[in-house]
């Protein structure tokens, strides 16, 4: 089977003008061997498709698997080779027709858009794994259906789901045997399903509210609409686009601007579902749009009222979930048994991995999870290439206060638009206001990649002194995308700078390693003296980024390099001030960051509602003298004094300010470019000021480690330690930043896990395993975002972070790694290179003792554990390899041989028993007199024989190896 080959020729072809979905693709790829497999079945002697295609014998295939979908009874055999699962194979069988013919057409060289003309009808086939994980999503709602004799026997579904619908269409049954006309039909229906507060088939209040309005000022036409619908005599797709027709303009007066598609949906179907159960089914936009996402890989539904042909997809779809559900041996009846499945399993969107994304608590988290399920979701579904986003609504909506400006930044924050996969958005009306239209671009689609070929995800394994270091240095600076030095020392240093940056992290797993540890978990933090508050004892629990997600969310919010070059040059004999903006504690003084932020200044809120701006307060004496002039027994320390000569005199024009989020992060960094200034506040309160620019700031705020090797103090404002700043960190953020055009392609970062196999990867991942994949990846195809445990954050993995791991094979074996981080990461062997050293050093044959030394140990146990080349590349002299054959090989052979000198002997060519060139052996008698064998007491030799090594690469009894591989199995 050529697979790869024939997915690119399908990932060519188009139907009906049409691409085929990624699933369709890779149902035909996964279908192709099924017919290979069942070749012997099918009366054929040839052993793969390529051989039978070459003797000329496809004709008589696609003829012979037709036959077998017409009447699989006839050829049980070959039937349960091709669909070895299902109870009716019929439905999968008929797939296969199409799968033969299409892959005969590739091995033939055909263009992949051949003239079909004879080919059975190209209908969409459905992801079968995606069904049956639906399937398990309804199994584990409902525990006990198929025990209860599946929709014809009695479960919790019935009770729950199916009840009340067979209540109703009893009651419509019976009333149209009165056959009634339409306009009274219409009203009864419309009485039963908007009138009725517990029947939700309709949908929620608000669409209930909606169609009674319409009812009531249609003057029955709208109630006759419905009734002619009901005891229409058209097929449902047909009947459904009449009723459209009459019906929409009526549905649609008073709403033009939002435009109730799902309204007109929903009355199209349901009253033709429950005249004619059989044949038609009620659509839910919501679960329909996720079952064909799921199933099929697209919307069923355009941005528009519902069409014939859109229906007819519905149903389409439709009969195959009964058709598989009748497979399943659950006996359905009609299509709202179909319906009923569907409103269980498709409430969500269905993840592969068994995830769903949901709503995170924190008011950014909710407000990005709500655009893009409400307004970018469902507008890509449409088709739209554009859409809107009315500041006001979505702040509505949510039930948030005062939060406009917040609205805003996160809509504009390269975290939404890197999980929506959108473009920086256009605006209309005010900056950030509640009638702000913010306007995204659909069109073209971006990616939040690096401009490499995409997220690398690497380990680096071989045995110890292989050079994984050296690698792993080399491998993490070219994926920074920066060109790799010859040099060792030149490498490094750029290593170095590129980890001071915060480009590149690294870790070292261990046993005891967890995800609290690598992803996020909560730490006790000491009850401090709050600005505002009193003292509080004790402490509380509060979650702390691990090093995954701190690197995770720095690669996120990275714009890209400087478009100018390199990053800005920050001059590191400026005054650097730490600040607060008002309480990070308390959520009503978020407006007086969100202010700051939007209007470019800092405020402080000490030195009450005096005016300081005058010259005669450019002195610490004179600001003081005033103060005590209101408040006589102010001491020195007061920090309405301390803190107004901070922020008015010792902060210059030309100094930085870091905006602190507590005492643990930081959210904004600015240079102050004004003097200070009095502008009253609200209630009195923060009423001084200095003009900012605002080199960075964001929604996300970042450890304080990046950028400061000391703890914040609660104090407002005060002026930072130099020596503590980490000016290469700080210039890598600000490059990145308000102030800075970018190039808009963000940076490459780099993770390194070193001993990656040490930890428990189940333990230490946990969730976050799914995430690593390239196309769950922020921004990409299928990305996926989780809810963190304890920070409760929507969190997902930006495509521009590579994570390298290294593992030592003398530790643990690759084949006992978690099947799930071998399935995710690609593996590069770095095997020990005798060519890297030099072929002798005084006179010691290195190359061949290398070589002959790991023969002997891959015999003896495994190549796993063979010894690199680095522990001889730095060897100048014979007394350099002596130290290291005497500190590092002979203890690893020891380690690798559990003690058992007879074979850390035969390694090193040493007689039996008798010692050598490197080992001295004596023999040691039974001290107790009765008779016990002797015994071998081994040592290193303080000084080698001048001719171990000759002996060690040349006068090896051969057999002594196995004598000693054969006690070992004894």
């Amino acid at each position: 089977m050529r697979d790869a080959e024939f997915r690119a020729w399908l990932g060519r072809r188009t139907y009906q003008g049409q691409s085929l979905t990624q699933k369709g693709v890779n149902n035909r790829v996964r279908k192709a061997p099924r017919i290979e497999r069942a070749l012997g079945e099918l009366g054929f002697a040839e052993p793969d498709l390529e051989t039978l295609h070459a003797n000329g014998r496809w004709p008589e295939l696609v003829k012979a698997v037709r036959g077998v979908a017409a009447d699989w009874r006839s050829n049980e055999a070959a039937a349960r080779k091709m669909a070895p699962q299902a109870t009716d194979p019929t439905r999968q069988l008929t797939n296969l027709i199409n799968v033969a013919r299409q892959y005969g057409h590739f091995v033939e060289g055909k263009d992949p858009n051949y003239d079909s003309e004879g080919d059975e009808p190209e209908a969409e086939e459905i992801d079968e794994a995606a069904l049956e994980a639906l399937r398990e999503r309804f199994l584990a709602a409902h525990d006990d259906f198929e025990s209860g004799g599946g929709f014809t026997g009695r479960s919790g579904y019935h009770e729950q789901e199916d009840d009340y619908k067979r209540t109703l269409i009893a009651a419509v049954e019976a009333l149209l045997a009165e056959n009634p006309n339409s306009a009274a039909l219409g009203r009864s229906l419309l009485a039963a399903v908007l009138d009725d507060p517990k029947m939700n088939l309709i949908g929620d209040r608000r669409r209930k509210d909606h169609l009674r309005i319409v009812r009531d000022r249609s003057d029955g036409a709208f109630e006759t609409a419905v009734g002619t619908l009901t005891l229409s005599k058209d097929e449902p797709p047909q009947a459904a686009a009449a009723f459209v027709d009459t019906a929409w303009p009526l549905v649609l007066e008073g709403s033009e601007h939002s435009k109730p598609y799902g309204d007109i949906r929903v009355l199209a179907t349901l009253f033709q579902a429950l005249a004619r159960p059989t044949e038609a089914i009620a659509v839910s936009y919501t679960r329909f749009y996720n079952l064909g996402m799921a199933l099929w890989g697209r919307s069923l539904f355009g941005n528009n009222p519902l069409t014939a042909a859109e229906y007819e997809h519905v149903l389409a779809l439709s009969a195959e979930l009964f058709t598989a559900m009748r497979d399943w041996g659950w006996h359905p009846r009609d299509l709202w048994d179909v319906q009923g499945f569907i409103w269980v399993t498709c409430g969500e969107k269905l993840e592969m991995d068994g995830s769903s994304q949901t709503n995170g608590t924190g008011q950014s988290d909710r407000i990005r999870q709500y655009a893009l399920e409400h307004y970018v979701q469902p507008a890509r579904a449409r088709g739209e290439r554009s859409l809107s986003i009315r500041v006001g609504e979505l702040h509505n909506a949510l039930g948030l206060k005062q939060a406009h400006p917040n609205v805003c930044s996160t809509l504009r924050g390269q975290k939404f638009l890197a999980m929506a996969n959108l473009r920086a958005p256009t605006h209309s009306g005010p900056d950030t206001s509640s009638t702000t239209v913010l306007i995204f671009n659909l069109g073209a689609e971006t990616h939040a990649t690096s401009p490499d070929a995409g997220p690398v995800n690497l380990i680096l394994y071989g045995p110890p002194g292989t050079g994984k270091t050296y690698a792993t240095a080399a491998e993490a600076v070219r994926l920074c995308g920066e060109a790799v030095p010859d040099e060792r020392e030149a490498l490094m240093a750029l290593y170095r700078s590129l980890h001071q940056k915060g480009r590149i992290a690294f870790v070292t797993f261990h046993q005891n390693f967890s995800y609290e540890d690598f992803v996020e978990g909560l730490r006790p933090v000491t009850a401090t003296q709050e600005e505002g508050t009193g003292a509080s004892a004790g402490f509380s629990l509060q979650p702390q980024d691990g090093i995954f997600k701190l690197v995770a969310d720095l690669a996120a919010n990275n714009r890209g390099k400087a478009a100018g070059g390199g990053t800005p040059v920050i001059d590191r004999n400026r005054k650097i001030f730490k600040m607060s903006l008002g309480r990070s504690w308390a959520s009503e003084d978020d407006a007086i960051y969100q202010d700051a932020i939007r209007g470019g200044y800092v405020v402080l809120g000490w030195g009450g509602e005096i005016d300081w701006s005058g010259t005669h307060y450019d002195a610490w004496d004179s600001i003081k003298e005033r103060w005590r002039q209101d408040h006589p027994d102010a001491s020195g320390n007061d920090p309405n004094l301390s803190q107004m000569f901070a922020f008015r005199i010792n902060m210059q024009i030309g100094s930085l300010v870091v905006i602190s989020d507590g005492n643990r992060k930081f959210r904004a960094v600015g240079e102050i470019t004004g003097p200070y200034q009095f502008v009253p506040g609200p209630n009195g309160e923060y009423n001084h000021r200095r003009p900012v620019r605002w080199l960075w700031h964001s929604d996300e705020s970042l450890p304080r480690e990046l950028i400061y090797d000391k703890e914040l103090s609660q104090v407002s404002v005060y002026q930072m330690n130099g020596r503590h700043v980490n000016w290469d960190g700080l210039e890598q953020i600000v490059a990145g930043g308000d102030a800075t055009t970018t190039t808009g392609a963000p940076e490459p970062f780099v993770l390194i896990i070193d001993e990656i196999n040490r930890a428990n990867i189940s333990k230490v991942f946990g969730e976050l395993i799914t995430l690593l994949e390239p196309d769950k990846r922020l921004g990409q195809e299928n990305a996926l975002t989780v809810r963190l445990p304890y920070s409760k954050q929507e969190f997902g993995v930006p495509a521009n972070l590579h994570i390298i791991g290294t593992m030592n094979t003398a530790d643990r074996s690759i084949a006992l790694l978690d099947t799930a981080l071998r399935r995710r990461f690609v593996f590069r062997e770095l095997a020990p290179d005798p060519s890297l050293l030099p072929e002798s050093v005084d006179a010691v044959p290195l190359r061949k003792v290398l070589g002959i030394v790991n023969d002997r140990i891959e015999y003896l146990i495994d190549r796993e554990h063979r010894i690199g080349h680095a522990f001889f590349i730095a060897c100048r002299s014979r007394a350099d390899v002596d130290a290291a054959m005497r500190n590092k090989i002979i203890p690893l052979l020891q380690e690798y041989f559990f003690e058992d000198w007879g074979r850390v002997a035969a390694v090193l060519g040493e007689p039996a028993g008798k010692g050598g060139g490197f080992l001295d052996c004596r023999k040691l008698k039974d001290p107790t007199g009765q008779g016990g064998e002797e015994r071998h007491s081994w040592s290193v030799r303080e000084t080698f024989a001048e001719d171990a090594y000759d002996r060690l690469v040349g006068r090896f009894p051969p057999a002594t190896i196995l004598d000693v591989a054969d006690e070992a199995t004894e």
